[in-house]
């Protein structure tokens, strides 16, 4: 398997993103407690050849790296540091397939229903219980994306370009899947519909973009709310010992 890496992201992507887009991976409408997942493409490609699934879990851990550098020293969530690619792959001509939902840990029964999609561009893209691979009789989303996931781990927009996803419009590995050869199912970044996944197919030695998950992100309380919580209760604590003498 191919894949080009620009330079600049191993370097530089950090300071850069951190600088114009570092709001963009703590959505902003969210409260203590609450759950979200962030979903971007990547900037740099990758071909559809290979049968391995870590190379493809690998690049998308790299891809992330300027995201997970940010969740890791923002105190206000946890975070496992855990990226999944979207992909319906196969382990080798005849071999196992493994459908896209299933690689990306993307199930409609999750246990967070409620956990909200987020692309990084502060726009809510769907919600776990809005389980966007339902196809509806006449091939239709149920669930068609609120935003287009069009933006990539730099804070660059991408509109268009070759999506790699080897999956049918359910999320379902078919015979054009990542890692069979010839041709391979693909995406585009520029539609919120059945297309965002399955949108024609190319040959697998093209060089495409990927979709890429993060685990669930949990909102917490700031280090400074505990400390402030502490002086009320220390306080509260003095008053009531002053009342009772």
């Amino acid at each position: 398997m191919k894949h080009k890496t620009l330079t600049l992201s191993a370097v530089c992507a950090i300071s850069l993103f951190a600088n114009s887009q570092a709001q963009s991976v703590f959505p902003s409408n969210l409260q203590v407690g609450d759950t979200y997942r962030l979903i971007f493409v990547t900037a740099d490609t990758i071909t559809a050849e290979s049968s391995v699934r870590t190379e493809y879990n690998d690049f998308a851990t790299a891809q992330a790296a300027p995201l997970t550098a940010l969740l890791a020293a923002e105190s206000g969530v946890t975070f496992s540091g855990v990226w999944r690619p979207i992909l319906a792959f196969s382990d080798g001509s005849g071999g196992q397939t493994f459908n896209a939902f299933n690689t990306a840990r993307m199930s409609s029964d999750d246990p967070n229903p409620s956990a909200g999609y987020y692309n990084l561009e502060d726009e809510f893209v769907f919600q776990t219980n809005q389980y966007p691979f339902n196809i509806e009789a006449g091939g239709s989303p149920a669930n068609p994306l609120l935003a287009q996931i069009n933006s990539d781990q730099n804070g660059n927009v991408d509109l268009g370009g070759l999506v790699w996803s080897g999956s049918n419009a359910g999320g379902f590995a078919g015979g054009a899947v990542m890692g069979n050869g010839g041709n391979v199912n693909r995406g585009s970044t520029g539609n919120t519909a059945r297309a965002w996944i399955n949108s024609g197919n190319a040959d697998a030695t093209t060089d495409g973009r990927i979709y890429v998950v993060s685990d669930f992100i949990t909102v917490v309380p700031e280090p400074s709310s505990y400390a402030l919580l502490a002086g009320m209760l220390a306080l509260g604590s003095a008053m009531i010992r002053r009342r009772a003498r």
